[in-house]
């Protein structure tokens, strides 16, 4: 018995299946499209009250986008429940409602928990920084202790105005969260003056986006979850060298 081999018929598959799509293309020429979106088949075209140009539209692509007054994606499919219009369903209603689920799990889970430990994270390294600072036996540690203090102070101050920090840090964490508050975009970051470098201040590193810090999507819902926003886009986006440079290009990216 001869052995078929089934590359050869894979083949023979593929080249009919081209062969289908290209008459398929030639059925469907352009003059059968204009009868496939004609809109004189539609019994019930006149209950949208369509404009002229979404009707012209709708007879020219098969589809037309028009503005709409409903807030959410589900008022459109009741209101066509309530008045007996047929419903397609697409994909993206799925997809949506995915969203709209992980959003309120997300803000649920930030309101009652997260929040929480964004401000004890926040008020244990700050006591702890002060602690490192207070019994710092060098200049250098010390230092770098009261810089680490002014980085969590300014994340206490999103969440605690009044707050005021001391060790000579009140000013630059007072103009940090001014940048912060005001989003003022690009702006130099304050509590990089530790490092005694001129040309600091010619390089990327040394400025942040305050922009960033405009509270958006469900953040923007109350006073607790836009703290807990700024607070976690600071931890988020600033960065630290480990052992500022002397030499380019080690003082832009450390």
């Amino acid at each position: 018995m001869r052995r078929i081999n089934s590359k050869l018929v894979k083949v023979y598959f593929l080249v009919l299946f081209l062969l289908f799509l290209l008459v398929a293309s030639s059925v469907f020429s352009a003059e059968n499209k204009k009868d496939l979106y004609s809109l004189e088949g539609i019994s019930n075209i006149r209950q949208f009250h369509l404009s002229p140009v979404a009707s012209e539209l709708l007879g020219k692509n098969g589809f037309v986008v028009s503005p709409a007054y409903y807030k959410e994606i589900s008022d459109i499919y009741l209101e066509c429940k309530d008045t007996n219009h047929p419903i397609f369903i697409t994909t993206d209603a799925v997809l949506h409602t995915g969203h709209i689920f992980f959003d309120y799990l997300l803000r649920i889970l930030e309101v009652e928990k997260l929040y929480d430990s964004a401000v004890e994270l926040t008020d244990r390294m700050l006591e702890l920084s002060i602690k490192q600072y207070n019994e710092a036996s060098s200049e250098e540690v010390k230092e770098a202790a009261k810089l680490n203090i002014g980085f969590f102070a300014v994340a206490k101050r999103q969440f605690e105005p009044e707050y005021q920090v001391d060790y000579g840090l009140n000013e630059l964490v007072d103009q940090e969260c001014e940048n912060i508050k005001n989003h003022k975009g690009l702006e130099f970051r304050e509590l990089l003056t530790y490092v005694k470098i001129p040309s600091i201040y010619q390089t990327p590193y040394a400025y942040e986006d305050y922009s960033q810090y405009i509270p958006r999507g469900h953040y923007t819902r109350n006073e607790k979850l836009e703290n807990y926003f700024k607070i976690m886009m600071w931890y988020g986006r600033i960065d630290f060298k480990l052992r500022p440079a002397s030499e380019e290009p080690a003082i832009t990216y450390g």
